[in-house]
């Protein structure tokens, strides 16, 4: 069953180089895998856009998501995307187009330094406490 595959995100020569230098997965038995030109729109619309593997539209991809998502991680697991973005920088580095003069780190995943100076909650138990709460969670420091 031949699918026309549409491109997203990267020209047409960037696309087909992606998809035969990528392998796709070897059977003996079972079905026939999917061909990676099929499947790529759906994978770097995920990588592109941030939406779930489900949200792939039916437009992008004809396959269903669960087929861009195996193949997506048989890529991660055996290092090939790692490879091809480095043989990608290397090609880059070699023409003379790799420009290395802007560099952005994205901070959104790190805690912030001012979570730890925060004080954290007094436990449930000392609003319960008599008045004196300080004398006499330190005189029973070894009942708690």
């Amino acid at each position: 069953m031949e699918h026309a595959t549409t491109t997203f995100f990267i020209s047409q020569t960037q696309y087909d180089w992606l998809a035969t230098s990528l392998p796709e997965p070897s059977h003996t038995t079972g079905r026939p895998s999917i061909p990676n030109n099929e499947l790529l729109s759906g994978i770097l619309f995920v990588l592109k856009t941030g939406c779930r593997w489900q949200d792939i539209p039916s437009s992008i991809c004809a396959h269903y998501y669960s087929s861009c998502w195996r193949r997506f991680r048989f890529w991660q697991k055996h290092r090939y995307l790692k490879l091809s973005w480095q043989h990608v920088l290397v090609l880059l580095d070699q023409e003379g187009q790799l420009d290395l003069s802007l560099g952005n780190l994205d901070g959104s995943l790190v805690q912030s330094p001012r979570c730890r100076l925060r004080q954290p909650a007094p436990p449930v138990w000392y609003q319960y406490l008599p008045p004196d709460r300080e004398e006499w969670a330190a005189a029973h420091q070894h009942d708690i």
